[in-house]
């Protein structure tokens, strides 16, 4: 029998979309110097988008979707095409296009409403390291963008972030029900999403 579940998931693809959050989170972002437009546009104009953007002979790629039709990555001129080849299905599929940027250290923060309640390490330069828990300046950066940010995707949602050349960046925005949770502490996480999904459930009842 089928049956209306509520919530059935926190994740809302609208709000996830890269093309949205962006707007909101734009000073605080990895991918300071980017463009985003359809898939096969990038293509067509690629001479222009590594002259604009390109770093020793590559440019950063990413579907702006949550559902991410393909794994963002760094391509150079050669691997460029091949690398978008994903969206030429659906020509209104945008992608980001960005300059690369180097990451030490990143870090998974879930988020509450305005409260993080859990963290992870998940990488280090560029390969798994995960670890529990985030320094405390990581955490401290998180609380500030939110503090300054009040608009939110989801009432629990993953913030991912990141240390380059010195100093930390919001790489992206994830879904709570789609993505991992590496080390975070599993007991709080757990305890949140049901209170939030009891809420969610007794609102819908009353």
């Amino acid at each position: 029998m089928h049956r209306r579940w509520l919530p059935g998931a926190w994740c809302s693809p609208e709000n996830l979309d890269c093309a949205t959050y962006y707007a909101y989170f734009g000073k605080f972002l990895l991918s300071q110097n980017y463009a985003i437009m359809p898939g096969i546009e990038a293509t067509r104009q690629s001479a222009w988008l590594f002259s604009a953007f390109g770093r020793d002979g590559a440019l950063f790629v990413r579907p702006t979707g949550c559902h991410k039709l393909f794994v963002g990555r760094c391509a150079t001129k050669d691997s460029f095409a091949s690398a978008l080849a994903p969206s030429r299905y659906d020509p209104t599929t945008l992608v980001v296009i960005a300059a690369p940027r180097p990451i030490a250290r990143e870090w998974r923060l879930i988020v509450s409403g305005d409260r993080v309640i859990g963290a992870s390490q998940y990488a280090v330069e560029g390969a798994r390291g995960i670890a529990p828990g985030s320094p405390g300046e990581v955490r401290e950066f998180a609380e500030a963008m939110l503090a300054e940010v009040r608009w939110r995707p989801d009432p629990i949602f993953m913030l991912d972030i990141c240390e380059s050349d010195g100093r930390l960046w919001l790489v992206e925005l994830n879904s709570f029900s789609c993505s991992w949770l590496y080390q975070s502490d599993l007991a709080e996480v757990v305890a949140e999403a049901s209170e939030l999904a009891a809420q969610a459930w007794a609102k819908r009842l009353s």
